[in-house]
């Protein structure tokens, strides 16, 4: 356990502050779901009937380093990714109480509108009279249509039946029996003690995804077959709610086997309710485009010698910079402060000024509060009033 959370912090953090290029992981269909696209580590927690279940996950984009033309180093990101897994269920009762913890890891290859991945995992959780997993084998491919995202898996376990009285042992034992008269007369009995037997169990099932906006729906079914199991059908309704780029509001209603949450972070075996943090979410990540950059106050101090100290409150912004007459036009980025809070200091002449600011590299806006001007160069500006302060 230790060793494999230390091998994810340490896979995860050395690629969070990394700025890879676009790549097929950030478009993928799977991407809603990758830590490739949101950062190199999440933790989710949900509160289910009798029980909590708590998952971690890191992954990385694999890709290979090369000198541009310059002979500095640049990272190229392929359409590959590796993602490790752990998750465990506790008793709410008695929180020491673990049911089972699953290691896994997934690999996968990503194309615009498809993916597929190949994975295996170890352990996990189980219901009463379930078999022990000591192995399990998965793959899957996912296609988007126009605003529908289709998976199918299949996923293959190895299990053992711990004293499993169907495959018993027999063991006879002789002994001798005296009748009334005193004649030796031998006998024998035979018992049977049960036995470990492995097997295999297959798990076959398919997923209808809808998003819209930060909202995300999921209609997941599947059949489970294999030695002590006569096709067992299992369906499990899902909804997500992105609340920030951080966090994920988690749901869901029905029920799934172990095999089906090998591979998926946030899959939960029954009805609950949880939340995932993804503390360095990177600007690919699944939702982007859901969450739109917004500023939402802007500040302005007047300080001696003609300086301007300027600050902008903004929401889901990941750069922002100003411009204005005082600046000749030329973008200034701004420093990221605290609380969404965003500052710079200018160079400001008292007088009437036009300004703008761009957030996230998009397009010029007037800021908030100020009275709009269409006269900018690249469209609306706001007019700034600078008072004089004496030295």
């Amino acid at each position: 356990m230790k060793r494999f959370l230390s091998l994810a912090l340490a896979m995860g953090l050395s690629v969070a502050g990394a700025r890879a290029a676009e790549s097929p992981l950030e478009t993928s269909p799977l991407a809603s779901r990758s830590l490739a696209a949101r950062g190199p580590l999440a933790l989710s927690l949900a509160a289910e009937p009798g029980s909590f279940h708590w998952a971690l996950e890191s992954g990385f984009p694999l890709g290979l380093g090369r000198r541009d033309a310059a002979g500095r180093m640049a990272r190229e990101v392929g359409p590959w990714r590796l993602d490790g897994f752990v998750n465990a269920v506790h008793d709410r009762v008695d929180a020491t109480n673990m049911a089972g913890i699953a290691y896994a890891l997934r690999l996968e290859h990503a194309r615009e509108r498809s993916a597929g991945w190949l994975g295996v995992s170890r352990g996990g959780a189980r219901d009463a009279g379930d078999p022990e997993t000591r192995l399990t084998l998965g793959t899957g491919f996912a296609h988007a249509f126009s605003g529908v995202q289709a998976e199918m898996e299949w996923v293959t376990s190895s299990v053992l039946f711990r004293n499993d009285p169907r495959w018993s042992t027999p063991r006879t034992y002789v002994y001798a029996w005296y009748d009334s008269v005193g004649k030796r007369a031998p006998r024998d009995t035979t018992v049977y003690d049960p036995a470990d037997h492995p097997a295999f169990w297959n798990t076959a099932q398919a997923a209808l995804r809808w998003r819209m906006g930060r909202l995300s729906f999921a209609s997941v079914g599947g059949v489970s077959m294999g030695d002590g199991v006569h096709a067992r059908r299992w369906a499990q309704g899902t909804a997500e709610w992105q609340l920030s780029r951080r966090v994920l509001l988690l749901g869901s209603l029905g029920e799934r086997p172990a095999p089906s949450l090998a591979f998926h972070s946030d899959a939960h075996p029954r009805t609950m309710i949880g939340i995932q943090f993804a503390p360095w979410s990177t600007p690919g990540w699944a939702m982007s485009g859901a969450l739109k950059p917004a500023a939402l106050a802007w500040k302005s101090e007047v300080q001696p010698h003609d300086r301007l100290l300027v600050r902008v409150h903004c929401r889901d912004v990941a750069s922002v910079e100003v411009a204005g007459d005082f600046t000749d036009w030329k973008p200034v980025h701004m420093e990221p402060l605290h609380g969404g809070w965003w500052y710079q200091w200018l160079s400001v002449a008292p007088g009437v000024h036009r300004v703008q600011l761009r957030l996230n590299g998009g397009l010029w806006q007037s800021p908030p509060g100020l009275p709009r001007a269409d006269d900018g160069p690249v469209g609306t500006s706001g007019t700034l009033v600078v008072l004089s302060n004496a030295d």
